[in-house]
């Protein structure tokens, strides 16, 4: 019987080491090989991929594993999944593992993509009756079922790590390990990928062990990290604190003479929803906004070094003054200091940096900088824990936030990628109205005296206010006999769209859209014909329908609903801002 310490691990390393022989010499063909043989002149040098390597991953747990190219990590996920067999030591893994180790592999190029599904479930141990019921789930997934009967070599690589991803992840797994999977394919396929492994994550039963060359995502993704080098452990221990360590041995703080460059991908207002843009005379961002207050910016990171935007430069050219963002290409950061004037790599903390800056040779012979330094300031983008600063919903989620339309909840976190019930949809919407709509409600402040006409809709529930305040002023129907309103379920992005559109009709702001304001959505066959109007108002006033989908049928995430609101009302109709000007 297994003892109760043991059974808390889902992955045990003890002392493993990795040896392969590695020829001394090149041979060229098979028969210099066993003339070699014969002679006994034949010799190997031992190499050592993992050196008497351990550690133990808990049930539940989010490791990274970090290494230069080469380091043995790849081999190290190749030896838990049961690839490869240690030459020394012992590994213990108590689980079924999904291996995203090499996407694709043991794919037949021959065969269709129906048919390399079965091929490759059945390599992963799937039954074909396992296959067939979850053969739609994979199709969906990997959203190529107008491609299931064409051969692979027909395929581009991203299609093929679609169908092999979605395989790999159709059930959820004891023990999910991720090699470098999230760097392929395309961005959307990307955040699909994330998306599904955060939800593994967050059921907590799920062991994920995560190799990425990406410092931010195991930082953003994984709650300890694992440090390899050259087949040795090197650290063990807090994500953030690993990664620091390791991203230091490529990226010393630079000098005066270093030249290096500026690791900031963007700045982004606070008292503005979108990209700082520059002063049409001036050419640069002002310190104040049009009401005086000032600007104080969020950056996130890239790891790149690429261009600032609304940095204020003044250049010469000539006998002309202007400013302008320079591009990258013609500058280097000579250092970046925070607020106790140490030199530091990146500005990763809250606080005011100063960074200096020199014109590069090439730039020299056309500019002259006037201005070579200046400030900034950081905030981190999203008020909450999961919200990382580089998603693409960072924006709308911490401007949302700060509009008060999003609450504070004792865990702080946000959950970007939860579907929004319909009755969080409700509550959103009442916020967003910052009280101005409340007029009627019972003495007490509530709605409790409000009917309801739905039997699923209880006057006890902590949603039965927001509720009662939309179905008095029509953003919910009057419901009827056996109606049901089913609280509880995903608000679809239709459906959103369709409370939205009431609630302006609501505050008296609805104008009726333009006849062919659905001409550029492509899927505008799939909306509900009851729907049409409220989806080409939201379309026609920007709050959905970018890239020319709306998806109106698809559950809509709760990231998906922060930006639609912002893209409604990007402004609170009272003018607070939790920033700026807070209630109370």
């Amino acid at each position: 019987m297994e003892d109760t310490t043991a059974s808390e691990y889902a992955i045990e390393v003890d002392d493993v080491s990795m040896i392969f022989n590695m020829a001394s010499e090149q041979l060229n063909n098979l028969k210099e090989y066993f003339i070699k043989i014969m002679r006994h002149e034949l010799f190997f040098k031992e190499f050592r991929a993992l050196n008497h390597v351990s550690f133990k991953i808990k049930r539940g747990e989010v490791v990274g594993l970090v290494g230069t190219n080469g380091s043995g990590k790849s081999t190290m996920l190749k030896c838990i999944a049961g690839v490869l067999e240690p030459s020394e030591g012992a590994i213990t893994v108590r689980g079924n593992i999904a291996p995203l180790i090499e996407l694709g592999a043991g794919f037949d190029q021959e065969l269709t993509a129906r048919e390399n599904i079965y091929l490759n479930g059945a390599l992963l141990g799937y039954s074909r009756e396992f296959i067939d019921d979850h053969l739609q789930d994979i199709i969906d997934f990997a959203e190529l079922e107008d491609f299931m009967d064409m051969p692979l070599k027909n395929y581009s690589s991203g299609m093929v790590a679609r169908i092999a991803f979605a395989i790999a992840t159709v059930t959820e797994p004891d023990i999910l390990i991720v090699d470098e999977t999230l760097s392929v394919g395309d961005v959307f396929f990307q955040q699909k990928c994330e998306a599904r492994i955060r939800s593994f994550i967050e059921s907590g039963d799920v062991t994920v062990l995560f190799v990425s060359h990406s410092m931010a995502q195991v930082a953003r993704i994984c709650d300890r990290a694992i440090w390899i080098e050259k087949g040795e452990m090197r650290m063990d221990g807090p994500s953030k604190e690993v990664v620091a360590e390791y991203a230091a041995q490529f990226d010393p703080a630079p000098s005066a003479s270093a030249g290096e460059k500026a690791v900031i991908d963007r700045l982004i207002a606070n008292t503005s929803y979108s990209l700082l843009s520059a002063d049409d005379e001036t050419g640069f961002v002002p310190e104040k906004d049009e009401e005086g207050r000032e600007n104080r910016f969020y950056v996130a990171y890239t790891g790149g070094p690429v261009a600032v935007p609304g940095a204020r430069y003044q250049v010469q050219k000539g006998s002309t003054y202007f400013y302008v963002p320079l591009d990258p290409s013609m500058y280097s950061v000579v250092y970046l200091k925070n607020e106790e004037g140490k030199v530091v790599r990146e500005a990763v903390d809250e606080g005011t940096y100063t960074i200096e800056v020199d014109l590069t040779e090439a730039a020299r012979s056309r500019y002259r900088l006037v201005d070579t330094s200046y400030s900034f300031t950081v905030k981190r983008c999203g008020h909450y824990d999961d919200v990382a600063s580089a998603a693409w919903y960072s924006e709308a989620v911490e401007r949302a936030y700060n509009l008060y339309y999003l609450s504070d909840n004792p865990e702080n976190l946000f959950r970007p990628y939860d579907p929004l019930l319909r009755c969080e949809a409700l509550g959103l919407l009442r916020r967003m109205t910052a009280g101005l709509l409340d007029e009627g409600a019972d003495a007490e402040g509530g709605d409790a005296a409000a009917p309801t006409g739905y039997a699923d809709v209880k006057g006890d529930e902590p949603y039965f206010d927001d509720f009662a305040w939309a179905q008095r002023h029509g953003i919910v129907g009057p419901g009827g006999e056996g109606a049901l309103f089913r609280p509880e379920d995903p608000t679809t992005r239709e459906e959103f769209a369709v409370m939205l559109s009431r609630l302006a009709r609501a505050r008296g702001t609805y104008v009726a859209p333009a006849l062919d304001a659905l001409s550029k959505v492509t899927d505008v066959g799939t909306i509900s014909e009851s729907a049409l109007t409220d989806v080409a108002w939201a379309v026609a006033n920007g709050v959905m329908g970018n890239g020319g989908t709306v998806k109106g049928s698809a559950a809509l995430t709760r990231a998906e609903a922060a930006a639609m609101a912002v893209n409604y009302q990007p402004e609170s109709p009272d003018g607070c801002n939790r920033v700026t000007r807070p209630r109370g």
